[in-house]
């Protein structure tokens, strides 16, 4: 992309409906979303549970099913009943509550919009990022999302409805409504109107930074604070939540410190996603607090990607709506003035400033891209992954069994079918949910890598490219015994099929890990069972490499590999008498294992060849399922 087109790519990234910015305010700030706009856009509808997909408000298709022991009855709230000529007073929620201990500390007083400001209103001529302006309350976590939402017209519209807050009409009865999304709905929030303020009529939290007579700020970050319990609650976070309760969306963490793309891939893969209509945040760790105008331990919001004279920059926004970046392409620098001509920026401490990509990678610690469907492919953009299977279950009894018993924890089945492939023959696949997951195959296709991770955050997401076929996930926390329930969102091109959740007193799950694991490139799994007067204490013939695995109770097993040459597999017991000493041996020497217990792994070095194996147990008359799994470094082939 030239110079040029990054100056219209600048123009118009804030406008994701593609349509030209039509309107100023007075204050010469582009109006990104009009009051019209507002109006426009629908309600989200509360999800429908079932075994089928529903379109949404943004397009998106979702399928919504509860296996919990006792699903809840979602209980929407309703606007509360105020008499006529009376102002609605929460009163769960006066001063003392809402402020918390440090905060009341201060000469605060509660106060409705009328009795401080002149003209009161929700919107001021539209909304635009430029609104926001952080107060005395560390919610610069929550305000830096809510600058990015504030540019796009149909996020916005979701949460703040359009009868929202009627003041200065008859309607007015001291109440503000808005939606956060919550574990899988928007939930409506109520509020009354009266604001924390400070000498006389100065708002002590957020507040609009163009027009004092506009309220959606503060309003917003007071529900904010009434849906968490107080200001004190909702005094820093990570952004990522933050996104999540405005949108729903899928938010995803750069480490900026372990940087695992070029520089360059990370300028690209941001403006991308701005272009598409994410929002992206980033901050500024404690040790760089006074450096060049930073402050420390301080979430911004990143609302451009440019290149001019070959300099990669970011335009970046504190939400205090002042106090800026000082160094070099800060505001009327030098290195500002030479990009003038290419790009527009005002020159004053409205607190957005550019910064190039190396400064940016020295003093900002984390970056935050957050999308409404996932960027499976990393590359900004958001992928067609436009069907989301959410799936609400619970970790409970015998169904809480932590990282160490993982297969004791609730698992849930599905299907990918070919419709859904990509190029590649694979289908991009996302998880994301409030707990840590593994991802088990059920067919041949091999278990993908990055399979157990666990994270502390309210949510996490994880990206597989897989196969058709059967799968079933396993989400678990890490220690056993935690009960609680959570919620699974499955992004993939295409719906699933077959969606259910596995009785675990029906379903025999063996866990397959093995020692050493990691070191092998190709997992194949076998599965079948000992069967009195058939199999049981004798032999299955399958051809085989490494290493088996099966589960308690616990019975003498083992297995024996053979060499053969010409012969036809599955081999007659007279054979298998014949070379029953010939057994090749594992790289500790023996001819293999023979264990009481739930796993007899053995490895083998082997050279090209066929080969055959030999399962068995003591008793001939002892039933057992079982699993064999075979590792390599590379594919085997004509397992039967």
């Amino acid at each position: 992309m030239d110079e040029q087109e990054e100056q219209e790519h600048e123009q118009n990234e804030e406008d994701i409906s593609g349509k030209a910015l039509l309107e100023r305010r007075q204050t010469g700030v582009d109006v990104v979303i009009s009051r019209d706009e507002i109006e426009r856009f629908s309600s989200p509808e509360p999800p429908k549970f079932g075994e089928q997909y529903v379109q949404n408000d943004l397009g998106q298709l979702e399928m919504h099913m509860d296996f919990r022991s006792n699903p809840e009855e979602f209980d929407y709230e309703v606007r509360p009943q105020v008499s006529s000529g009376q102002l609605y007073t929460d009163e769960e929620f006066g001063l003392q509550v809402a402020m918390g201990k440090e905060h009341n500390r201060k000469p605060l007083e509660w106060k409705r919009p009328p009795e401080f400001a002149s003209s009161p209103c929700l919107f001021s001529e539209g909304t635009t990022r430029y609104d926001i302006g952080q107060g005395s309350i560390g919610t610069c976590w929550f305000l830096s999302s809510v600058a990015n939402v504030a540019d796009k017209p149909k996020l916005l519209r979701r949460i703040i409805p359009s009868d929202s807050y009627p003041v200065g009409s008859p309607k007015y009865d001291g109440i503000f409504h808005c939606r956060f999304w919550r574990f899988g709905i928007w939930d409506d929030v109520f509020i009354d109107d009266c604001l924390p303020i400070i000498y006389g009529n100065q708002i002590y939290s957020a507040h609009s930074n163009t027009d004092p007579n506009e309220m959606w700020v503060a309003l917003l970050e007071k529900a904010f604070a009434r849906m968490y319990g107080s200001y004190t609650d909702v005094s820093g976070g990570m952004a990522s939540d933050s996104y999540m309760a405005l949108t729903g969306g899928v938010p995803e963490d750069i480490n900026l410190r372990e940087l695992n793309m070029e520089p360059d891939q990370l300028h690209t893969r941001v403006r991308n996603a701005l272009s598409s209509g994410a929002a992206v945040t980033c901050s500024v760790p404690g040790e760089f607090d006074g450096q060049h105008g930073l402050v420390g331990g301080h979430e911004y919001t990143l609302t451009g990607a440019v290149t001019a004279n070959g300099v990669r920059l970011f335009r970046v926004r504190n939400p205090w709506g002042n106090t800026e970046w000082t160094g070099p392409y800060s505001d009327g620098s030098p290195e500002w003035q030479s990009i003038q001509s290419i790009i527009e920026g005002p020159n004053k401490d409205d607190g957005e400033f550019y910064i190039s990509l190396e400064h940016f990678l020295q003093f900002f610690s984390t970056l935050t891209i957050c999308s409404i469907t996932p960027d499976f492919d990393s590359d900004g953009s958001s992928d067609s992954l436009k069907y989301c299977t959410c799936l609400y279950g619970q970790w409970k009894g015998e169904e809480a069994g932590g990282f160490r018993n993982k297969t004791d924890n609730p698992k849930f089945k599905f299907e990918i079918d070919e419709k859904s492939v990509d190029q590649s023959g694979n289908v991009p696949f996302v998880i994301l949910d409030d707990s840590s997951n593994d991802l088990v195959v059920l067919q041949e296709e091999g278990i993908p890598s990055k399979n157990n991770n666990y994270r502390g955050d309210a949510q996490t997401s994880f990206r597989f490219s897989l196969k058709p076929g059967k799968y079933v996930c396993i989400p678990s926390t890490m220690n056993e015994g935690q009960e609680r329930e959570f919620m699974l969102r499955l992004y993939s091109a295409g719906p699933l099929g077959g969606v259910k959740k596995l009785d675990s007193n029906e379903v025999t799950i063996m866990n397959c890990s093995g020692e050493d694991a990691e070191n092998y490139n190709s997992v194949k799994c076998l599965t079948g069972q000992w069967k009195a007067g058939s199999n049981a204490g004798g032999e299955q013939s399958v051809k085989f490499q490494l290493m088996a695995d099966t589960e308690e109770p616990s019975y003498p097993i083992g297995f024996k590999l053979f060499k053969i040459s010409g012969e036809t597999a599955p081999l007659d017991i007279d054979w298998l008498y014949e070379h029953y000493g010939s057994a090749v041996k594992t790289v500790d020497g023996d001819d293999g294992p023979f264990v009481m217990g739930s796993s007899a792994p053995a490895v083998y070095s082997l050279e090209a060849g066929s080969y055959v194996c030999l399962l068995h147990m003591d008793e001939p008359d002892t039933e057992k399922q079982f699993a064999l799994v075979i590792r390599s470094q590379t594919p085997l082939n004509n397992i039967e």
